[in-house]
């Protein structure tokens, strides 16, 4: 790279070396052939042809203006223009370039808005090239955007590398040579030559004091080409801004122009529909940067037609959806109203997204745009209703009954090959036959489904609420297993049972990432952000239709399941969850004894429910058999009482502790004026329902099954960190008989 000293040119005899800055390399022409006509015998003149020449006037006939006027004719033109003039002849070379036009070079300088006057350290041709002609410096390459104004050069992305350098902001020589920020902490980028050759010269002063002098100079300079870097830098992202303020008002103008030719096609009140996404503007054809002239308009008018016809078929159809979901509102209405009238819920009820999709429902939300549909238009299927409900329990049993049936064969998939399962939909497309029905597959191996998954040895899984652990070093596997394998540490995902299962809140309410659910209109699929205590870390929830894919059955909790039913005195075969919470007897865990000076032969003995034996084992005991102690009818009723001490000490309004849950059983009421609403909640205990219902709808003495009811999944109740029956008793051990403790 050439010195700050090689840049500046004295005289007419140093038109070169600027030349080797400013200048492209031009190509040799070739002599021109001269023809001479033969003699006309009607003319007394030879005519003479030189081929390639110009003709007179053009720009060679130019070097004939006086100079003065020439000059200034040039003044008028900008920096560009008289650069690419020194590059056309080398007439225009030698006067362009000479000291003596250097008053024409600050003429056009002066022509641009803003720009900085020329450094002492460039020459006017130097300064022109470096600021506007848009050719790589070291390359030649063309469109090169990038100035580093720091280093009087213009560098593309390829020779960036080879041309700067980066060096240590903290070393001496950062200040002899000019030089910016790099993305690097503690480094600055400079020009390698330049650095090179401060150094160099350096090296080559003996004199201190010369040294001394050279780098008082150099920084001297640093300062002065910083300064003006400082500006032109300025100047160039001010120039850049109201270049693109003045192409954003050609495509403004274009714009308009379009929208005036199509409004007059009759598109105007589309056009005035358009969604923010859909904007004219954003079109390719309307957003360029070219005014819009008659030939521009005739070649894509079409296009732009076409374009409009499809935003008309875009808007119908959001109208029609928009439609749909406005009548919503009235078809949950007469769903809410049926609920309600059947509270407490014995069976499981459809969500508001599942009742719209039924089919005589939905027939009536898709009448014509100008049919009125409100309440009323309901009223001849709501006598249908409990069988329209009844089918649609039927066929979610079915489901269910099948998800038992794909876990019993995944089970032996697990345990036989150990590898994935190859979903039906593959496989039945592989073999050209029609999917299984695993129903009919399970009933051949020798039992019903349908009556398999009732029992208490049928363990259900829920693995978006294993979610809840995500810290637990295990998974609960993939979704196209239907069976669950439990971890090898304590698993802590809650169990579930049938028929409660079939109202489990993950499988029409899950939890979601996507927040236009949270912000629709549709009251059929919203839920707003739930704040209540036992609302899962106020996830955003979403209604969707009935689905058991992220249910799972563990085989592992039906075996301890199948103990727990023999120790309380029931058949494993027959005994289903119902069965087991009638009997509501209180089992002992001999694993969890704990003997201490209370007397002789007494021990310490933790007390269970059924629910929370199963989840005791699979927590404290899961790598061993617990051989569970039926505790006596005397002892169960003390074991009650102290359960009731345990609830009433850690629940309520005025709890004893902060940082104990209560029991999951308690957390099982919900708000009638809220049911399928958008402002239901997740299950709260009885105070807190209660208070929501003085402080949300002004009901001082509400009453149960009218304005609250207890949800259908109790009791599993929604997931607090303490068990629903649990007690220590000190119990004599000494001699008894486990069936009568």
């Amino acid at each position: 790279m050439n010195s700050d000293n090689d840049v500046n040119a004295g005289s007419s005899n140093d038109a070169s070396t600027v030349l080797d800055i400013v200048m492209k390399p031009s190509r040799k022409k070739r002599k021109s052939e001269v023809t001479v006509s033969e003699p006309n015998t009607g003319s007394a003149h030879q005519k003479t042809r030189a081929k390639g020449k110009f003709k007179a006037g053009q720009l060679e006939g130019l070097m004939s203006v006086p100079m003065d006027i020439l000059f200034e004719i040039f003044g008028h033109l900008l920096p560009l223009d008289i650069l690419n003039l020194a590059r056309t002849t080398k007439q225009f070379r030698r006067v362009l370039l000479h000291r003596s036009s250097v008053s024409v070079w600050k003429a056009a300088r002066a022509n641009v808005l803003g720009l900085p006057e020329c450094p002492q350290f460039m020459s006017e041709p130097a300064y022109a090239n470096l600021a506007f002609d848009q050719h790589c410096h070291i390359c030649l390459a063309r469109n090169t955007r990038s100035v580093e104004w720091r280093f009087r050069l213009r560098v593309c992305t390829k020779c960036v590398k080879i041309t700067l350098t980066e060096i240590n902001r903290f070393v001496e020589a950062k200040e002899l040579v000019p030089n910016r920020p790099s993305n690097k902490p503690n480094r600055v980028v400079c020009s390698f030559d330049e650095l090179k050759s401060v150094q160099n010269h350096i090296t080559s002063l003996d004199d201190p004091d010369l040294r001394s002098a050279y780098a008082e100079q150099r920084k001297a300079f640093v300062k002065e080409v910083h300064g003006h870097a400082i500006q032109c830098e300025l100047w160039a992202a001010e120039t850049k801004m109201n270049r693109s303020q003045e192409l954003e008002e050609v495509r403004q103008d274009r714009k308009k122009a379009i929208v005036d030719k199509l409004t007059d096609l009759g598109w105007g009140d589309e056009i005035e529909q358009l969604l923010s996404h859909n904007d004219l503007g954003l079109h390719p054809l309307v957003k360029q940067t070219t005014r819009l002239s008659d030939r521009i308009w005739k070649n894509i008018k079409a296009p732009l037609v076409q374009y409009m016809e499809e935003m008309k078929i875009q808007r119908l159809k959001r109208e029609r959806q928009a439609l749909l979901v406005s009548r919503k509102p009235a078809a949950i209405g007469i769903l809410r109203a049926y609920k309600i009238s059947q509270l407490p819920f014995t069976e499981i009820m459809p969500e508001p997204v599942d009742f719209c999709a039924f089919q005589e429902v939905k027939a009536i939300l898709e009448l014509p745009n100008d049919v009125t549909v409100d309440e009323s238009s309901f009223s001849e299927i709501t006598p249908l209703l409990p069988n329209i409900i009844n089918r649609w329990r039927t066929n979610i049993i079915q489901k269910l009954a099948a998800r038992v049936g794909q876990a019993h064969e995944d089970e032996k998939l697990l345990l036989g090959q150990n590898q994935a399962p190859v979903s039906e939909t593959a496989a039945s497309e592989e073999n050209n036959q029609p999917p299984p029905a695993k129903a009919e597959e399970a009933t051949a191996i020798g039992y019903d489904l349908a009556e398999k998954m009732k029992l208490a040895t049928t363990v259900f899984k829920c693995r978006k609420c294993a979610q809840r652990y995500r810290n637990w070093p295990y998974c609960l596997g993939n979704v196209d297993f239907a069976c669950h394998k439990p971890p090898s540490i304590a698993d802590m995902t809650y169990p579930l049972f049938y028929p409660q299962v079939l109202g489990h809140r993950c499988l029409t309410m899950p939890e979601t990432d996507d927040y236009t659910a949270y912000t629709s209109n549709d009251q059929s699929i919203r839920l707003n952000v739930d704040v209540s205590r036992f609302a899962n870390w106020y996830s955003l929830h979403c209604r969707q239709r009935w689905d058991c894919l992220y249910l799972a059955v563990d085989a592992e909790s039906g075996k301890r399941v199948a103990k727990i039913v023999e120790a309380c005195g029931l058949d494993p075969a027959t005994a289903t969850a119902d069965d087991m919470d009638l009997v509501d007897t209180r089992l002992g865990c001999p694993n969890c004894l704990e003997w201490r000076h209370l007397g002789p032969n007494t021990a310490k003995l933790a007390s269970f429910g059924w629910r929370e034996a199963l989840q005791h084992q699979s927590t404290d005991h899961h790598d061993s058999d617990v051989d569970w102690l039926k505790l006596g009818d005397g002892i169960v009723s003390g074991a009650r009482e102290l359960e009731k001490l345990l609830s009433d000490s850690i629940s309520g309004e005025n709890p004893d502790t902060d940082t104990l849950d209560p029991p999951s059983g308690l957390v099982v009421w919900m708000c009638s004026h809220c049911l399928d609403l958008p402002s239901q909640t997740a299950p709260r205990e009885l105070h807190d329902v209660k208070a929501h219902l003085r402080d949300k709808h002004q009901i001082v003495d509400p009453q149960l099954d009218i304005d609250y009811y207890e949800d259908f999944e109790a009791p599993q109740g929604y997931y607090t960190d303490t068990p629903n029956k649990i007690a220590l008793l000190n119990l004599a051990l000494a001699g008894l008989d486990p069936e009568e403790p």
